[in-house]
């Protein structure tokens, strides 16, 4: 059950919970349901968005979501990062994935920092990189300064699951994930995928005209970060 819970939650969450589409004029995500450009999120657009986003995260094609399909997703990650394909990823490596991560969402970053002094950009890159240290050095289990693929896969379990925000977002992901899989089978089919994304859209279509304003954006945005300060819900059941 708990393998389930974890699997493809952060993809789920994204569009089930209503993510991408409340901060659409913020995120790449919410820019890409936005197929038109003109600052609206269409039922048609948010439906398009589901089905792609179902289709990335559905990795070996079986048309369910479940365990096999995130160890599959890592499993690609970790050969995509892998440079030299020797099986182990080096800080090297890793720092470079990263560096090529950043260079892609640019413009995101570039906002983000805009307001900063040098030295505070510098602090904050600082602490990125302290922090990429801190987790390699974490997952490098044998302590030879490279990864193998199960290290690579167990340490992000790891830090997924250890820590308040750790916490937070498993059991945040696993709730969507059990929402969406109306049968119980635990896995996550297309139409329960779109039947959940779908849910959550209508909520947020609070004047009912078949698409989510930037008005009803924000009053997402703000709902969601009112509830960062209210004290969890009791964690589910190992």
């Amino acid at each position: 059950m708990k393998k389930f819970l974890m699997a493809g939650a952060a993809g789920v969450a994204l569009l089930v919970s209503g993510v991408a589409i409340a901060h659409n004029q913020g995120g790449h995500g919410g820019k890409k349901m936005d197929l038109d450009g003109n600052g609206e999120v269409t039922r048609t657009e948010a439906t398009t968005a589901a089905n792609a986003a179902f289709a990335r995260m559905d990795a070996n094609k079986d048309g369910v979501l479940n365990a096999t399909d995130k160890a599959e997703r890592k499993g690609d990650r970790f050969a995509n990062m892998d440079a030299n394909k020797d099986g182990q990823l080096t800080k090297a490596e890793m720092d470079a994935a990263h560096a090529a991560r950043m260079e892609k969402r640019g413009e995101r970053g570039g906002k983000r920092m805009a307001n900063m002094t040098e030295e505070q950009k510098a602090e904050w890159q600082a602490k990125r990189a302290e922090r990429r240290d801190t987790h390699f050095a974490a997952m490098d289990t044998d302590k030879n300064g490279a990864l193998t693929e199960v290290e690579f896969t167990a340490g992000h379990a790891t830090m997924r699951g250890e820590g308040k925000r750790g916490k937070h977002k498993g059991r945040h992901g696993g709730m969507m994930m059990e929402r969406a899989d109306a049968n119980g089978d635990k896995a996550v089919s297309k139409d329960e995928f779109t039947t959940a994304a779908m849910g959550r859209f209508d909520r947020m279509d609070t004047d009912k005209n078949g698409t989510i304003s930037a008005t009803e954006r924000q009053a997402m945005k703000g709902k969601r970060g009112g509830m960062r300060g209210m004290a969890p819900m009791d964690a589910p059941a190992e």
